[in-house]
């Protein structure tokens, strides 16, 4: 079978069997979406390149007054981070949902200054994946405290002990 035969097949099955040109398939889309939230996930679907193309083509043929495509985007990511969906890497492969870090002028330079001021730095590795973290303190339990504070995790069930990161406990439960 050809590529346009499978295309045929796929529409006659899904009772599109009347429709002749991409501009006959994209009004039968649009009319199928009720509402933002339809337009808002068949957007999503799109390849990131592709959906300003799919917006422009499909927003003449729906029932309702569209928003602004950012408005969708910005609607999705809420939705992505709300619920902690992976994402998608540049290789191909998903990784896990970190929540963005907001770090502002000033929040950075109490930082700087609480670091420069402690008196132990503790480096932290993960005994599963290798990730490494500082903590600072005055006492050796000020760091653990921050550690812990932190997700990260003494794991007595490895036959050395170690401390675990927050992805890989994580993963663990």
């Amino acid at each position: 079978m050809t590529g346009r035969q499978v295309i045929r097949k796929v529409l006659d099955m899904g009772g599109l069997e009347d429709v002749a040109s991409p501009h006959e398939l994209f009004q039968h889309v649009a009319a199928q979406c009720a509402g933002h939230e339809e337009f808002r996930r068949l957007l999503d679907t799109c390849r990131p390149e592709q959906r300003r193309r799919a917006y422009d083509t499909l927003v003449p043929h729906l029932r309702f007054v569209a928003k602004p495509l950012d408005v969708y985007i910005a609607e999705n990511q809420n939705e992505a981070e709300r619920k902690q969906l992976p994402t998608i890497a540049a290789d191909g492969m998903l990784v896990p949902f970190r929540r963005a870090e907001i770090l502002s002028d000033e929040f950075a330079a109490q930082e700087a200054i609480r670091k420069s001021l402690a008196r132990l730095r503790m480096t932290v590795v993960c005994r599963k994946c290798t990730k490494q973290a500082e903590f600072f303190g005055d006492r050796k339990a000020d760091c653990i405290a921050e550690a812990r504070s932190a997700g990260w995790a003494y794991d007595e069930t490895m036959a050395t002990g170690g401390e675990t990161c927050p992805e890989c406990l994580d993963f663990k439960n």
